[in-house]
């Protein structure tokens, strides 16, 4: 099947894409994110790109000149929860805490309560993924982009499964 390029006068479409993998981080997703914007573009429809400000990833500054010039890129923080969790025990162990290897003293001392606590949390941090911490800053800037924008299209890609539920809540917010 072969597909024609966009007329020129006939007006442009808007799509908004869910990507944590955008140039410049170079993992394997984003090469396939950029193709795709690309392919849309030449087809008629404009990209709204919404990622995460590039930490701790490897990156290429010369993939940011594959994005086509019309596409907004929206950079978001996102907070490591995993880290910050990290941190919190670090500091517990500073100030001197300990916990008792036996789990039925844990449970009965407010220190043990707190393990329980942490040991819970942890776990719910990596559900969907590490980049639990991306959703908030995300689905502000995404409603926002979709009250400005109004694309005709939200589409999520991975990896990292929380783009599909930042995208299924950007949906159930604005239908």
């Amino acid at each position: 099947m072969r597909h024609s390029s966009h007329n020129p006068t006939s007006p442009r479409r808007h799509w908004l894409c869910i990507a944590y993998a955008f140039p410049p981080i170079n993992r394997s997703g984003t090469h396939r994110t950029v193709a795709f914007v690309r392919h849309l573009h030449r087809l008629g429809w404009d990209s709204t790109v919404l990622t995460v400000e590039p930490r701790n990833e490897p990156l290429d500054e010369d993939l940011l000149g594959r994005i086509p010039p019309s596409t907004a890129v929206i950079r978001t923080p996102w907070v490591d929860l995993i880290e910050s969790l990290k941190n919190l025990r670090r500091a517990e162990r500073t100030a001197g805490h300990s916990v008792s290897a036996d789990p039925s003293a844990n449970r009965q001392s407010p220190i043990g309560n707190r393990q329980s606590l942490r040991e819970w949390f942890s776990r719910f941090l990596i559900t969907p993924d590490s980049r639990l911490g991306w959703i908030p800053s995300a689905v502000r800037a995404g409603l926002e982009a979709v009250r400005h924008r109004r694309p005709e299209v939200i589409y999520s890609t991975s990896p990292y499964m929380s783009a599909h539920l930042i995208a299924l809540i950007l949906h159930r917010c604005t239908r």
